[in-house]
């Protein structure tokens, strides 16, 4: 890697699910270090939450989104892979993030 110049971390999106709701979500950076910020586009709903789980399923965080833009704290956990579950409302799987921890 050269000094100053910037690479494009790769945002997977394992998981896309049809249902009423329609929502844009990202998450960056990934791979990460400590946490993950997860932006919520137009349209905002209300009501929205995340679920953080490990790669074998365990849930391990979740939280109601208040704001387009939360911070998931994940400095507790090791280095593997995680799945970040957006969910509406009636707790439908909206989008799925593959979450790459280094």
């Amino acid at each position: 890697m050269f000094q100053g110049v910037q690479h494009p971390n790769e945002i997977l999106i394992v998981g896309l699910h049809e249902s009423d709701t329609c929502i844009y979500a990202i998450v960056y950076p990934n791979p990460i270090i400590d946490k993950v910020i997860l932006q919520l586009q137009e349209p905002f709903l209300h009501n929205t939450s995340y679920l953080l789980s490990d790669i074998n399923g365990r849930h391990l965080q979740s939280a109601i989104i208040y704001d387009r833009e939360s911070v998931v704290d994940m400095s507790k956990y090791v280095k593997s892979i995680y799945f970040l579950y957006v969910l509406s409302e009636e707790n439908t799987v909206i989008q799925v993030f593959k979450i790459i921890k280094n």
